[in-house]
């Protein structure tokens, strides 16, 4: 046997609705800077072929590679760092902030 119960009525938030909406675009906006100076680095790079006259001069690949991973991942950590900041305490204030960083930064 069932009983009917009350459910109080539900309403439309627009700002939830527009932000399911605008949201991915604008997060994955924010990084297309960094992989655009990136590529343009690494293109530049190629042309001057500094890369090989490193080599000649005795470096190895290692040191190269990881230079470009700490350049990268320094600039995500900061970007990540100010969208955490800006999102974390008007988009996303039910959220812990460690989680709002963590995503940010994998992603980038």
């Amino acid at each position: 046997m069932t009983v009917p119960m009350k459910i109080p009525p539900m309403y439309k938030d627009p700002f939830a609705f527009l932000l399911d909406l605008v949201a991915p675009y604008v997060f994955m906006l924010i990084y297309v800077p960094l992989i655009y100076r990136t590529t343009f680095r690494l293109v530049m790079e190629k042309e001057k072929r500094i890369r090989e006259t490193m080599r000649i001069m005795g470096m190895a690949d290692t040191p190269y590679w990881l230079s470009w991973f700490f350049y990268h991942s320094i600039i995500s950590l900061i970007i990540s760092i100010s969208i955490m900041l800006v999102a974390g305490f008007t988009i996303f204030s039910f959220a812990s902030l460690a989680v709002i960083w963590l995503l940010l930064f994998l992603y980038g």
